[in-house]
C-alpha cells in the first residue's frame, strides 16, 4: 500500500502491473507505517476493508462511503489504552513461558491472522502442525470452542470447505488436505498442546468475544482475572460482522505490537526481529541493517558502509548460525560492527 512512483522505482513486479494498461488498478496508499514494513497492520486492514465493502455493497457502491466514514470515526475515537491490562497480562504469559490458547469464535479469522502474523514480524515460532514432531510450539494458538475435530475447525474458520492443493508429489505434502488437518483449532487442541508441551505450561488462555449486549468486544485473561470490555460507540458498526471485525483487528494489531514492544522486538519503528524468510523480507532486512548501521555509527569518522550485496550475503551466512527465534537483523549489524574492531 505505497504510492505508484516509489513502487515502480524499487519493485519490478509492481512496476509491470502498474504500467500495464490492460489492468485496472486502485492504489490503496496508507502513508507512513507505525512499524516500518509491518503490512499486517495498515496494509492488510485497508485491503480487508476495500475487498469486504466491495462485496458487501456490490449492488449499491454509494454505500461504501457511508460505512468507511463510520468505521474511520470509530477507529479514531476508540481508546486503545483500554487494552493496557490485557496487553500487560499477555506479556506476562510470554514472560512466564506459557503456551496459551486464544479462544474465540465470532472473531476467528481476525484472531488467527493476528497471532500467525506475529511469526515473521517478530521471529515467533509459527503455529505448529500436530502431525510433525519437529515443529516448535508457538506461544499463542487459536482455539474455536465447541468444535469437535480439525476438519470441522477449518470449516468453522472459513465458513466453507477448505480448498487444498492436491497437485501430486512435492505440493500435496506441503499444501494438501492431510497437511492442513495437522493444524487443529478444535477442542482437541487443548489435549494436543498438553501432550506436546506439558499441562503445567498450557493451562492459560486469552479470550476475545463478541458481546453486543455489553456494547462491544470483550478481551479477557480468565486466570489473571483480567476482563476488558471495549465499547463500540456506533450501532451500525457493532452489528455489522465485517466492520466490527475490522475494529477488532485494529485493536488486536495494536495490542500484539505493544506486547512485542515490551520485549524489545522493534527499535523505534524498525522491525529488528523480522524473519528473513522470503525475498521481500530479505530486502527489508537489508534496508533495516543499513539504517541501523548508520544510526550506530553517527559521528564516526570512517563508518562501515557495506554494499547492498554484502549485506544480503551476510544475512544468509548469519541466518545459518541462528535459531529462528533470534533476530538476524541485529546479529548482522553486530557482525559488521565487529569487523571494525
Amino acid at each position: 500500500c505505497n504510492p505508484d512512483g516509489p513502487l515502480c522505482r524499487v519493485a519490478e513486479r509492481s512496476k509491470r502491473v502498474i504500467e500495464n494498461e490492460r489492468i485496472h488498478k486502485i492504489n490503496l496508499s496508507t502513508g507512513p507505517m507505525a512499524i516500518t514494513g509491518s503490512t499486517r497492520m495498515q496494509a492488510t486492514t485497508v485491503q480487508l476493508a476495500c475487498a469486504g465493502l466491495a462485496i458487501k455493497h456490490h449492488a449499491d457502491p454509494s454505500r461504501i462511503k457511508v460505512d468507511l466514514e463510520a468505521l474511520l470515526e470509530v477507529i479514531k475515537t476508540i481508546s486503545y489504552a483500554q487494552l493496557t491490562p490485557f496487553t500487560i497480562g499477555e506479556a506476562q504469559m510470554y514472560k512466564d513461558g506459557e503456551h496459551f490458547l486464544y479462544e474465540t469464535d465470532y472473531f476467528s479469522v481476525t484472531v488467527m491472522t493476528d497471532t500467525t502474523e506475529r511469526a515473521p514480524t517478530f521471529s515467533i515460532p509459527p503455529y505448529e502442525n500436530f502431525d510433525s514432531t519437529l515443529d516448535l510450539p508457538t506461544p499463542a494458538y487459536l482455539h474455536l470452542p465447541g468444535v469437535s475435530g480439525a476438519a470441522e475447525g477449518w470449516n468453522r474458520l472459513l465458513r466453507r470447505e477448505p480448498r487444498t492443493l492436491e497437485w501430486g508429489e512435492g505440493v500435496s505434502e506441503r499444501a494438501g488436505r492431510a497437511k492442513l488437518l495437522g493444524y487443529d483449532f478444535s477442542d482437541l487442541v487443548v489435549e494436543k498442546r498438553q501432550a506436546r508441551i506439558g499441562a503445567e505450561k498450557t493451562k492459560c488462555k486469552a479470550v476475545v468475544s463478541y458481546e453486543p449486549q455489553q456494547g462491544g468486544i470483550l478481551f479477557a485473561i480468565p486466570h489473571a482475572n483480567i476482563s476488558v470490555p471495549v465499547s463500540i460507540p456506533n450501532q451500525s458498526i457493532l452489528y455489522d460482522k465485517l466492520l466490527v471485525n475490522i475494529v477488532a483487528k485494529c485493536l488486536l494489531n495494536a495490542h500484539s505490537t505493544a506486547v512485542m514492544g515490551i520485549f524489545g522486538r522493534y527499535e523505534g519503528n524498525v522491525m529488528t526481529y523480522v524473519r528473513s524468510s522470503n525475498n521481500k523480507l530479505i530486502d527489508r532486512s537489508a534496508r533495516y541493517i543499513k539504517l541501523l548501521l548508520e544510526r550506530r555509527q553517527e559521528g564516526v569518522a570512517t563508518p562501515i558502509q557495506p554494499s547492498y550485496e554484502e549485506i544480503v550475503r551476510t544475512i544468509f551466512a548469519v541466518a545459518e548460525t541462528l535459531p529462528t527465534s533470534e533476530p538476524v537483523v541485529l546479529h548482522t549489524v553486530k557482525y559488521f560492527l565487529s569487523q571494525k574492531q
